[in-house]
């Protein structure tokens, strides 16, 4: 067995860096609290984890290990209550509580303290007396987990357990060894079997850890069904990977999602020093997912959002997978990268950067410029500090958010117009809002969501400029888009032309961070619709012109002027609407048209505003 982890070393950088002697008393600390109390019952309902939210607010609630019956809202302070949110909490504690499994193997390996494999023990043991009794409460009979709310959630602590039993490997006896395998992990491997049906995020997860299961238990079985099933880990990326490199769920959250389970499985497999048929595939195709994000993030660190993710994601979010990556790949890019994670040595760092993470900041950085990816359906235009993303096709309806066209802009590594992403699945808004149409700088057809799942063609594409044009055939049963980009210094030309067969009623959407301020006299609109999130829009004023027009966002240290070519039948609308909960807010504008053919033509100028001189 190879090791990747010098323990020497980790207890140099330990008695040497700060950042790495805070970590090791932080977690010593929470650790040994939390090992101390530990205590666990088979007779607890372990409830979904999308579930905890805010009655309120729809803001997610802040876990805390000691309290199961006081949920607090991380968004606007509110107690909530409730046996659903126990319920959350008992998988929440749960998660924890594997976590804290691998936390303690790190721990007995740097003090040898009995302490730590005890906890150890302690819960596996626990886990093989009572397997058989845990019940859980999935929003779905297809998502059931077992020592957990979803086989999703076993999944991932199945591996999280395993990576940290792997330190310590010789710390069990081959009976203990057997008897997990037996009363635990044979039959989590059987449960991630059944459940692998599709190509999609959590089936390739499940594959992974029965993978891993195989490897550290030495049972060729459940490598060979983890790898090589239908469904399993070489179909996932035969069929849901392009040719770019991006996860077909087309979300850089989900994206990332699916690499963390092949970055532990491939850590494993190099750790365990296993060979097979197709590895060089395995290991090059999860090479080039590890790239992809890399030329398309925004050059203030911020990554495009489309689709169901997080609210806000950057590339920092993602230190794990680039630390684990450094440890299994001998790519430049990914040491790089990991050297921007910590401004400096006293920056704050996880287990993953103790363990692999020993790059230095580098002195020169690698810079990606304008790119189109034409089979994943996205394109990065950039000209100095102007850059703009856009997809311009559908490549599955799973966590889809339906904006064809939609595009995110950044201004001197500010990105002010830009996808929401989800506040919680359970939440209101993320039903009724944050994945609607209306909630996208695109098209919307007669105030209806985009139901369909374009394809997306170039049509013209000259990244000298930069400048693309792509266009995707029935958006709606009866209405092409065609929209074009071209990026100069400070300044974005955006043409989107809208063609039907017949005429419909055709609104524009731009949304855009700052105060707005409109050199027109308005009229308030009581509401622009009832139903597809257009009841969540609100202050709403309109203008009508057949004139050209401008009107501005002002930010704290930018002004980002928006103008359009007038059409005759054009109609202004300023909305305000929400973004992650109902506590944050972004304006907005809405054009509106009756037409069976028009085109959209706006021009985006950002202006820096003067610093104010001190003294």
């Amino acid at each position: 067995m190879n090791s990747f982890i010098r323990w020497d070393r980790v207890r140099e950088r330990i008695d040497n860096e700060a950042w790495a002697k805070a970590l090791f008393d932080e977690t010593k600390k929470e650790t040994d609290e939390f090992i101390q109390s530990y205590k666990d019952r088979a007779d607890r309902i372990t409830g979904w984890f999308h579930g905890y939210n805010c009655e309120k607010c729809q803001g997610r609630l802040v876990f805390d290990w000691k309290n199961d019956t006081e949920h607090v809202c991380s968004v606007c302070g509110t107690v909530n209550r409730g046996e659903a949110l126990t319920k959350i909490w008992n998988n929440l504690y749960r998660i924890k509580a594997n976590q804290t499994v691998y936390n303690a193997a790190v721990l007995y390996r740097l003090t040898e303290d009995g302490k730590y494999l005890g906890y150890v023990k302690k819960v596996l043991n626990f886990y093989a007396d009572n397997y058989a009794d845990f019940k859980s409460e999935p929003p779905a009979k297809i998502f059931e987990g077992k020592l957990l709310n979803q086989h999703l959630d076993d999944a991932v602590s199945v591996m999280t357990i395993l990576l940290g039993l792997d330190m310590i490997y010789d710390s069990f006896s081959k009976e203990e060894k057997d008897r997990y395998y037996k009363d635990i992990f044979f039959h989590e491997a059987e449960l991630f079997d059944f459940f692998a049906n599709r190509i999609y995020n959590i089936p390739l997860w499940i594959k992974c850890a029965q993978t891993m299961i195989g490897l550290f238990f030495q049972e060729e079985e459940q490598i060979r069904k983890g790898l090589y099933s239908r469904f399993g880990v070489l179909d996932q990326l035969k069929r849901g990977v392009t040719k770019e490199g991006l996860w077909y769920e087309a979300s850089m959250h989900y994206h990332f999602y699916a690499l963390q389970p092949l970055c532990y499985l491939l850590y494993m497999i190099k750790q365990r020093q296993y060979d097979f048929e197709e590895k060089d595939f395995l290991f090059s195709k999860t090479e080039k997912m590890l790239e992809y994000p890399l030329k398309m993030v925004f050059s203030g660190g911020r990554l495009p959002n489309p689709n169901d993710a997080h609210p806000v994601i950057r590339i920092q979010d993602y230190k794990l997978h680039y630390e684990y990556a450094t440890a299994i790949f001998e790519n430049p890019l990914f040491r790089e990268i990991c050297g921007t994670f910590y401004e400096d040595a006293s920056s704050e760092g996880g287990f993953p950067r103790l363990l692999f993470n020993r790059w230095p900041k580098p002195t020169k950085r690698t810079l990606f410029q304008t790119i189109n990816c034409p089979e994943s359906y996205t394109a990065m235009l950039r000209n100095g500090s102007t850059e703009v993303f856009l997809t311009y096709g559908a490549l599955t309806g799973l966590h889809r958010h339906p904006a064809v066209m939609n595009m995110e802009i950044t201004f001197h590594g500010d990105t002010v117009s830009y996808d929401i992403g989800n506040g919680g699945y359970a939440s209101e808004l993320f039903a009724e809002w944050q994945r609607k149409s209306v909630a996208h700088n695109t098209v919307i057809i007669n105030k209806e969501n985009q139901q369909r799942l374009p394809e997306g063609d170039v049509l013209e594409y000259d990244p000298s400029v930069p400048y693309i044009k792509v266009k995707a055939k029935a958006v709606y049963a009866a209405a092409d888009y065609t929209r074009s980009f071209k990026v100069q210094e400070d300044a974005i030309e955006d043409s989107f032309e809208v063609k039907a067969w017949g005429e419909y009623l055709m609104d524009w959407f731009f949304y855009c961070e700052g105060e707005i301020k409109c050199p027109y006299e308005t009229e308030p609109v009581e509401k622009l619709g009832e139903k597809d999130g257009y009841q969540y829009l609100f202050d709403i004023r309109s203008f009508k012109t057949d004139k050209d027009w401008q009107v501005e966002f002002e930010t704290e240290d930018k002004r980002i002027l928006v103008a359009m070519e007038g059409e005759e039948g054009t109609e202004v609308f300023i909305v305000n609407s929400y973004v992650t909960d109902k506590e944050h807010t972004r304006y907005g504008l809405c054009v509106r048209r009756m037409k069976e053919k028009t085109t959209f033509n706006a021009r985006y100028t950002c202006i820096l505003k003067e610093k104010k001189q001190e003294g």
